[in-house]
Formats: C-alpha cells, sequence, structure tokens
C-alpha cells in the first residue's frame, strides 16, 4: 500500500502503463484515501490484525496471510536484527498465523479452511515440513460443514 501521495501516482502509472485493470487501481485510490483518515498510519498494523484475529475475524487473518517476507521484515523491525532472532521471530509469526487461522476456521470461516487445507500441504510450522493428514483432515471437515 503506497504511504504516501507521490508513491500512489507512481503505482497508479505503472499500473496504467501495464494496463491495469480500472477496478484494482481504483481500489487502491479508494483505499489511499480510507487510510489517510487513520491518524497512525505507521503504526504497528501486524499487532492490530493479531488482535482482531484473537477476536474471531476471518478477515484479519486472511490479511496475515497475504503479508510477503519483505513486509513481515519492515513491521516485525527484523532488519537490524541477527539471524537466529530473525529465524524465531518469523518462526514464531508463523506459529501464531496458523494458530490464529484454526481457531477461525474451526468457526466457521471457510476461507480459512482453504487456506489452512492449503498451508498445510506446504508448511507446518511444528514440524517445518508438510502435513498432509492435516490438510486432508481439514479438506474432510470443509467437506462436513458445507
Amino acid at each position: 500500500m503506497p504511504k504516501t501521495q507521490s508513491e500512489l501516482d507512481t503505482w497508479a502509472e505503472q499500473a496504467h502503463a501495464n494496463d491495469g485493470y480500472y477496478e484494482i487501481i481504483d481500489s487502491m485510490h479508494r483505499k489511499f484515501k480510507m487510510c489517510l483518515g487513520i491518524a497512525d498510519r505507521d503504526g504497528p498494523y501486524v499487532d492490530m490484525l493479531i488482535e482482531a484475529a484473537e477476536k474471531g475475524s476471518d478477515k484479519a487473518v486472511s490479511l496475515l496471510w497475504l503479508l510477503d517476507d519483505v513486509e513481515l521484515v519492515d513491521e516485525l523491525k527484523l532488519k537490524d536484527v541477527p539471524r537466529d532472532e530473525q529465524v524465531s521471530r518469523r518462526q514464531a509469526f508463523i506459529t501464531t498465523k496458523y494458530r490464529l487461522a484454526h481457531k477461525v476456521a474451526l468457526q466457521g470461516g471457510e476461507n480459512l479452511m482453504l487456506k489452512l487445507n492449503s498451508g498445510f500441504q506446504h508448511l507446518y510450522p511444528q514440524t517445518g515440513g508438510q502435513d498432509y493428514v492435516k490438510s486432508l483432515a481439514f479438506a474432510y471437515y470443509f467437506v462436513e460443514v458445507w
């Protein structure tokens, strides 16, 4: 998300040059205007998302799953931290993300059921590898719930 008007203008120019969809460009402009109304735009939004997710917000957990590595390094302030500490903090975040997704999925969050189903096929934080059994279990659970 662009933080300044010039960043937004640059992003919009690139989107237009790459024949970006009007709906996406318009959506970014609307989100930017909405964010201008927030007093502390540089605040710890990951903490706010985690807090909302703890309260059962499907949308907040979905947004946590969208964070990329660059954003995570910036938000968790890992740039100048020793590598071992970086790894442990990122692992703690991934574990929290999976825990919250599991919690909300069991409350009926279908979006998160699908994310967990896919997530367990790629990474299970407790083992650091894949867990097809958990993935299959969520698939069966999803079918039973819906």
